[in-house]
């Protein structure tokens, strides 16, 4: 009887152990550079401001506060830049080291929302960058004192997604192939007033910032992007803007 009990025993580690050997295991993420000492605090025609108004958070307000599942962030950088005209940017970055379908990166327009802005309008456009173009999405949000401009870009693994349905199908796809991606949010945005009419004045500031921030960061700027894709591969789902 308790031969048997061993047998039975060992049968069912022996079939544990195959069937963990089948099971794909996720690959760990390269380490990551440390964001705050990654971001220059001045770059371009930009630096830090001092006492400046704070970016949006990252996550809804809902979730403030506590550590929940819903918390996929490893890293953040939150700053305010502003250049000698006056012009002020605010600077989100987020990096989450392991990306799944019940942890990920919040897209900044649930937590425009859930934090009293309306999304008054959600394009998608690219930035031209070294051969390449990074895909992005445009906002106008609101709330009842400002208009809130927004350019962000999400990158999953080496994929960028631009909304929910791609950022789960990249993740359902790395997972299938035993894969944990990492992940980073790269937001950029600016106040303006209720009544303005130079939107696109505000979003050239935004390509004028990112284009500025890349060329200061230079190959150590691959991190923020993986794997640029061409500018024809997307021209005809993204309008290109920016230099060619």
């Amino acid at each position: 009887m308790n031969g048997g009990v061993r047998l039975s025993g060992l049968g069912m580690m022996l079939a544990a152990l195959i069937a963990w050997t089948y099971v794909p295991q996720p690959h760990a993420v390269a380490v990551a550079p440390d964001l705050e000492a990654l971001i220059p605090q001045q770059f371009g025609e930009w630096a830090m401001a001092g006492g400046a108004a704070l970016p949006m958070s990252l996550v809804p307000q809902q979730e403030l506060g506590e550590q929940t599942l819903n918390q996929p962030y490893d890293q953040t950088v939150m700053r305010t830049y502003r250049n000698g005209r006056g012009d002020e940017i605010m600077l989100a970055v987020a990096f989450g080291a392991q990306q799944r379908q019940e942890i990920k990166i919040h897209r900044p327009e649930l937590c425009y929302v859930s934090q009293g802005f309306r999304v008054l309008s959600r394009t998608q456009d690219a930035i031209a960058y070294d051969g390449g173009g990074i895909p992005l999405v445009r906002l106008v949000t609101s709330n009842d004192r400002w208009l809130e401009p927004v350019s962000y870009w999400i990158r999953i693994g080496d994929s960028f997604v631009s909304n929910g349905w791609e950022m789960r199908w990249e993740l359902l796809k790395e997972g299938m192939a035993g894969r944990l991606p990492d992940g980073v949010m790269v937001r950029v945005s600016s106040a303006a007033a209720l009544n303005t009419d130079k939107l696109d004045s505000e979003f050239e500031k935004h390509e004028a910032f990112v284009n500025d921030l890349m060329l200061a960061l230079q190959e150590r700027g691959e991190f923020l992007l993986g794997e640029l894709h061409p500018l024809s591969d997307r021209a005809d789902r993204l309008p290109l803007r920016g230099k060619s």
